[in-house]
C-alpha cells in the first residue's frame, strides 16, 4: 500500500493499480463522478475520477476510481512501490 494525502482533506492508501483502475482505502468519502487528487509526495500526484465509494466496517471508505493523468513513469513508480507490475 502507498500512503497518500487527499486534496480537500483526508488521507488514504493506494491498494492496487491495474491499468487505469485504482483502488484506495480513504479516511473520507468521495461521491461517484467526483474528481479526486491523491498526493504521493511533494511532486507526484494521481488525478482520479471516482467510480464507486463504499463505507467499510472500520469507518474508512473503499474507493474505486479511474486514473486521469497516469503516465508510464507514474504507473511504474506506483507499481514499484506496490511491489508488483500490472499491465495497462
Amino acid at each position: 500500500m502507498i500512503a497518500v494525502a487527499l486534496d480537500g482533506g483526508g488521507t488514504g492508501e493506494i491498494v492496487s493499480l491495474e491499468g487505469e483502475r485504482a483502488v484506495l482505502v480513504a479516511s473520507r468519502a468521495a461521491a461517484p463522478g467526483t474528481p479526486l487528487c491523491a498526493r504521493l509526495g511533494e511532486a507526484e500526484s494521481l488525478q482520479l475520477k471516482v467510480n464507486r465509494c463504499a463505507r467499510r466496517g472500520d469507518g474508512r471508505f473503499d474507493i474505486e476510481a479511474r486514473a486521469v493523468n497516469l503516465t508510464r513513469a507514474l504507473r511504474e513508480a506506483i507499481a514499484g512501490r506496490l511491489g508488483h507490475v500490472h499491465g495497462g
